[in-house]
């Protein structure tokens, strides 16, 4: 049950760090947010992406140990990737939601 509930925070940190750092890009805030973007967010979601993307590391390395945890780290960010793609093709609106709160 550790181990699930490692890979499901390791994977959710993942999903947050990609949608942040997405949403940190006028393009997609555009497609998703109806408001107007700012400078000064855009800037706080990119560093906040950058941020979480370092915490996703930490579950995996903390339950599996250092060496096992960094190699199943990027499965865990191809796996949000991969996910955010497939919402924002379908439902763009949802993505602040589902990654962000």
């Amino acid at each position: 049950m550790t181990l699930l509930l490692t890979a499901l925070a390791s994977l959710t940190l993942a999903y947050a760090a990609m949608t942040a750092l997405c949403l940190g890009l006028p393009r997609y805030w555009r497609q998703c947010v109806p408001t107007p973007v700012f400078p000064r967010r855009q800037r706080a979601l990119r560093g906040l992406g950058w941020l979480l993307f370092a915490a996703a590391s930490g579950p995996g390395g903390h339950t599996w140990g250092g060496p096992i945890g960094l190699v199943l780290w990027p499965g865990a960010l191809a796996l949000a990737g991969m996910t955010l793609v497939c919402v924002l093709a379908y439902r763009p609106r949802w993505t602040p939601k589902l990654g962000l709160g």
